[in-house]
């Protein structure tokens, strides 16, 4: 999908169907976020592209050049010479079209060389089982229309690489680069998935069911999602017999999309006149490109993420002041506690209180916590009462404790 893609008119999904034959997981994967974000990103960009993407892309084209010499040396490592030497040809990038080329200032360069380093250093791969590198894979899907007319899309994905599992038979590995700075937080060590990166979800059904549709002898798919500046890989695995299911949302998906490119642009981006463009608030925000023209207001989207880099200093100045009147609370609440025990906080979504809370450690720390025996969204004012004696309680507990 190109700038200017959507025309500035309604259209039948036959037109739709025929203007984008194909549909990328980065668009579903955008929409599905924000439809507003993705018309922004499909009418707006093309041709331009942030620092930050463009370093990240750059270093998904050095990535798959190792592995590709790797597979041709037969290699399992890569020296840091040759891992550099690759870089200073992917920074060229005589092989890429002039539309396609990258702008990058000499900092990135100078970040870019330090990341091809700690790959070289810190990598071995079994380079045997790389079935693929860079390689973009398709596949069909139908959804019913509101008529009950079966429509049939194309999705197609391009894959970092994709690996046959050397530990298990019919399945395979997919590595997919990470080059930002954050680690998502783990939710389990054991589980299938121990925390993928925000949209590593999405993108792990879709490549998922990708492969699965192209090689029907796999049997379950697993994401590795690989973060080069901490040297980790986070992986999540999908079994075929969730294929139904994943097919089935991303079909919906799909028509949703379908539906706001039927529509046109929004005439007016001013709710609710946006319909059915209507935009969605989250930590996808930091990746709009359309940010300053969201209807939405900014103090709305500032709960999940900051968009410009003025706005994040603002941030950051507020959360100083709000970390230091935390701290000179925290320390005169202490004296108050001490004395007279939990204070209770009513809140919107229920009552709490403040003061000690025991650990399962054993040990107290001082803390919000919601009262044993506390109704959590009392509804009456006679229920005031037992608010008190689970105060009351929680006090000489916590005490005791102590």
């Amino acid at each position: 999908m190109k700038p200017d893609a959507i025309p500035e008119k309604k259209l039948s999904l036959d037109e739709v169907i025929e203007r984008w034959p194909r549909i990328r997981q980065s668009t579903l994967s955008n929409h599905d976020d924000c439809a507003l974000s993705a018309f922004f990103e499909m009418r707006y960009t093309g041709y331009w592209s942030t620092h930050p993407a463009a370093s990240g892309s750059l270093f998904h084209r050095f990535c798959a050049a190792c592995l590709k010499y790797m597979r041709e040396a037969d290699a399992e490592y890569i020296e840091v010479g040759i891992a550099l030497g690759i870089l200073a040809e992917v920074l060229e990038q005589r092989d890429v079209e002039p539309h396609e080329r990258l702008r990058l200032p000499m900092r990135e360069v100078a970040n870019l060389r330090w990341m091809a380093v700690k790959f070289a250093k810190d990598n071995r791969f079994s380079i045997r089982h790389v079935v693929d590198v860079e390689h973009r894979l398709e596949a069909p899907i139908e959804y019913r229309d509101d008529e009950g007319e079966l429509r049939k899309r194309i999705l197609t994905g391009q894959l970092d690489a994709l690996i046959a599992d050397p530990q298990r038979e019919e399945e395979a590995i997919i590595i997919d680069w990470k080059s930002g700075w954050g680690l998502p937080p783990r939710r389990s060590e054991n589980a299938d998935d121990p925390g993928l990166s925000y949209h590593g979800y999405f993108q792990q059904r879709f490549y998922g069911w990708l492969v699965m549709m192209n090689y029907p002898h796999i049997k379950a798919v697993t994401l590795r999602e690989f973060y080069t500046r901490r040297t980790e890989a986070r992986p999540a695995r999908i079994e075929r017999a969730k294929l139904e299911e994943v097919e089935a949302d991303l079909a919906r998906a799909v028509r949703e999309l379908d539906l706001c490119l039927a529509s046109g642009p929004p005439k007016k981006l001013q709710l609710p006149r946006i319909a059915p463009w209507n935009p969605s608030p989250g930590k996808h925000c930091a990746y709009c490109v359309g940010a300053a023209r969201c209807p939405i207001e900014s103090s709305a989207r500032e709960r999940y993420s900051a968009t410009s880099q003025k706005q994040a200093e603002r941030m950051v100045a507020e959360l100083e002041i709000a970390e230091s009147i935390r701290t000179s609370h925290r320390e005169a609440l202490r004296q108050f506690v001490d004395l007279h025990g939990p204070v209770g906080a009513r809140w919107a979504k229920g009552r709490r209180a403040f003061g000690y809370k025991t650990q399962s450690n054993g040990k107290p720390v001082l803390s919000f916590f919601t009262p044993e025996g506390a109704d959590r969204a009392p509804e009456r004012a006679e229920e005031d009462a037992e608010l008190e004696d689970a105060l009351r309680k929680s006090a000489e507990a916590a005490k005791e404790g102590r």
